[in-house]
Parts: structure tokens; C-alpha cells; sequence
């Protein structure tokens, strides 16, 4: 898991409000992330590769 989209939240005066909107996502560990009220967690892919879909249903035939 790398973090979350979300929009951070403060105390303003008229009580507590939307401070801020990242335009993507928060990663664990940075120091807005307490602030950030989350809609979604983002996973960051580390690899990947691309199949065809007979190649795909094969795997999944070979696997059951």
C-alpha cells in the first residue's frame, strides 16, 4: 500500500472546514496524513506485465 486521496481538515473559524486538496495521493508516513479525512487507499504497483485475454484465460483454466 502507498497511501490515500483524501482532503485534509483543520479548525478554521468557522469550525473545522477543508484546508486543503492534494492533487494526488498522500503517501504513508507524510505529516499532512493525520489531517486527511481518506476517500480512497492507492496502492502503488511495483511490477507488471501485459497479457492477452486468451493467454489470461489460460492461466486462470491451468490454475482451477
Amino acid at each position: 500500500m502507498y497511501g490515500v486521496n483524501g482532503v485534509g481538515y483543520g479548525y478554521g473559524k468557522h469550525g473545522m472546514q477543508v484546508v486543503q486538496r492534494p492533487d494526488g495521493p498522500i503517501p504513508y508516513g507524510h505529516k499532512l496524513l493525520p489531517t486527511i479525512l481518506a476517500s480512497q487507499m492507492v496502492r502503488r504497483l511495483g511490477s507488471f506485465r501485459l497479457v492477452g485475454l486468451d493467454q489470461l484465460l489460460w492461466e486462470l483454466k491451468r490454475t482451477a
